[in-house]
């Protein structure tokens, strides 16, 4: 006979894993809403995608301090930087358009390359990370973008911003990015998942790996975001491949 206890025992480290990644999607819907927010407006006539962007910081996995940084990098560009994107991105084949035979164009570039550049320079400087633009592409781009987007929107992004990250990781900028990003999650009246975070905070206590800890959200709860939205969805791409 099966002893119960062990039995939920055994059964709390099954569903450990898939509370995390809920979790971690449920708290990654305030930022993708933010970053989102923070897209120049005249940067392209083609609207980002918050499913999308909460896709993307699916695949990056990354801290939310880090997520932070992205923020502030976004939240420092000036009003000449769309203009000068459009005019200077590289464009895309016509292969990634809706219409095959249409000439590129840079309202066919989708705008989150600047989230995806963003937050290739916030990892690289927090991390010092040394990986390669394709990696970067195809692991959290799913390859919307091209290498060449991705190394001038970065380049772009830098130059707008006078080559100075390090006065942007300053704790009370970084903290303010986190209200705003929680914030942001709360704007459509969200569903607060309280008794399930408290449950999982306390089993996740008992393991090695980092906890999932959301820094700056008041009261540490998980909040459901933006569309009620459980899970990243891909949105449509007008038959892209991938």
């Amino acid at each position: 006979m099966v002893d119960p206890q062990l039995f939920g025992m055994v059964a709390s480290l099954v569903l450990l894993p898939e509370r995390r990644r809920r979790l971690r999607l449920i708290s990654l819907a305030g930022p993708a809403t933010h970053l989102t927010n923070l897209i120049p407006s005249s940067t392209s006539l083609t609207s980002p995608s918050v499913p999308l962007v909460q896709s993307l910081l699916s695949r990056a996995d990354l801290p939310l301090k880090t997520i932070a940084l992205a923020v502030c990098i976004l939240d420092s560009l000036d009003s000449c930087f769309a203009s000068s994107f459009r005019k200077n991105c590289p464009l895309t084949p016509s292969s990634l358009s809706s219409t095959p035979s249409a000439e590129p164009h840079i309202d066919a570039t989708h705008p989150e390359l600047l989230i995806l550049a963003a937050l290739i320079l916030a990892v690289k400087f927090v991390d010092d990370a040394q990986v390669s633009t394709g990696w970067y592409v195809m692991e959290w781009g799913m390859g919307l973008w091209t290498c060449a987007q991705v190394n001038f929107c970065q380049t772009a992004l830098m130059e707008n911003i006078g080559w100075k990250l390090m006065p942007l990781w300053e704790e009370g900028i970084i903290a303010e990015a986190l209200r705003d990003m929680n914030m942001a999650g709360r704007q459509f009246d969200p569903m607060i998942f309280n008794e399930e975070w408290e449950i999982v905070q306390g089993e996740l206590d008992t393991i090695s790996e980092e906890k999932l800890t959301l820094k700056g959200v008041s009261g540490g709860r998980a909040v459901l975001g933006f569309g009620n939205l459980m899970t990243p969805v891909d949105a449509p791409l007008n038959g892209l491949n991938f």
